[in-house]
């Protein structure tokens, strides 16, 4: 794990979200704080309140009580709501709902022309955005030609060129193949290390969090469990009570323990559990 800074750049107090006046409340009053540099991500079945927190962190909804505060920008300041959603961009689950021209460049160009960045700077930021995601070499492309998991990419580049402290990712690989998957999992967590974005990823694929600084489980609008990944999975139990299941490694590793092996539950990945199985030759 990686060391953290200190700084929280987004911090969570007491928020309650309710979609309407009469309605029921989503969110029950959740607290969270999320470090400078952190790759967190946020697990829960459908329902449980996850995208509507992620909303809360880019602005689109408000609280109906407590605060969100990103970079110390309170949400609720309308006055300061355009610089949030350029300093947490959030990549949606569907790539096509977010493709917006018929050509690649002009898409990723999207979002930073609406924040008047000079003509200049902005062919700079969006061929920088391309090479980030490995995309550069479709920048002439029609996006409706690519996969899925290259426009998910496209997407990624399109909040890059925005410049953003923050990307949140909701449910963003849910409608991908392995593959696509995979490309884009491993795009968020090389512009974490090495250009120190904050991620916050979503996701009801368990796999997909075994190289997160910190997962948070959520349950009935407020969170259950919160770890590391080796700790979360680990709790077995409390995973299954939530409907969820530990990574499909993870479940092997403590059935191979469960019949008297001597391996560790809390194995994370194939490689981990293939050096413990040599240990017993």
């Amino acid at each position: 794990m990686k060391n953290l800074k200190m700084q929280n750049i987004i911090e969570i107090k007491d928020a309650v979200y309710k979609y309407d006046e009469d309605s029921e409340e989503v969110l029950h009053s959740v607290n969270l704080n999320i470090k400078k540099g952190e790759f967190l991500c946020i697990l829960g079945h459908n329902g449980c309140g996850k995208s509507t927190l992620a909303k809360l962190i880019n602005g689109l909804y408000q609280p109906t009580e407590g605060t969100v505060l990103v970079q110390g920008m309170d949400t609720k300041d309308e006055n300061k709501i355009i610089e949030i959603r350029s300093k947490a961009g959030m990549v949606f689950q569907n790539p096509d709902n977010q493709m917006v021209a018929t050509i690649v460049e002009e898409d990723v160009a999207f979002g930073p022309e609406n924040l008047s960045v000079p003509q200049q700077e902005l062919r700079a930021r969006v061929d920088n955005a391309l090479k980030a995601v490995n995309m550069f070499d479709f920048k002439n492309s029609a996006p409706h030609r690519l996969s899925g998991g290259q426009k998910q990419r496209i997407a990624i580049a399109g909040i890059l060129a925005m410049e953003p402290e923050i990307i949140i990712m909701d449910e963003s690989t849910s409608m991908l193949d392995p593959k696509g998957r995979r490309e884009v999992l491993e795009t968020v967590h090389r512009l974490n290390k090495e250009k120190g974005i904050t991620i916050v990823f979503i996701t009801h694929f368990m796999e997909e969090t075994v190289d997160a600084d910190r997962i948070v489980v959520m349950g009935d609008g407020v969170i259950k469990m919160e770890g590391t990944p080796r700790e979360i999975f680990a709790r077995e139990e409390e995973i299954n009570q939530l409907t969820l299941e530990v990574p499909p490694v993870t479940k092997m590793a403590q059935q191979l323990n469960e019949r008297g092996m001597d391996i560790k539950r809390n194995i994370l990945t194939f490689e981990e559990l293939f050096n413990s199985l040599c240990q017993l030759v």
